[in-house]
């Protein structure tokens, strides 16, 4: 149960620190290309970030 809990943590600071360099960090990056590249991948990763935090969230819900 409370490696379940660890994970779910993990998942939220992984989802927190992807919109991070969504919105902030990628402001940063000068070249164009390079910037729609990265904005690509933060997005589809925030996307996977979220389904696997609901999916945790789910799973704990259901060992209860």
């Amino acid at each position: 149960m409370s490696f379940s809990i660890i994970v779910a943590i993990a998942f939220a600071l992984a989802l927190s620190t992807t919109l991070y360099n969504l919105f902030i960090g990628d402001k940063k990056i000068e070249d164009e290309e390079q910037r729609k590249k990265k904005i690509k991948k933060d997005a589809i990763l925030a996307i996977v970030w979220t389904i696997l935090l609901i999916f945790r969230i789910i799973y704990i819900m259901h060992e209860r």
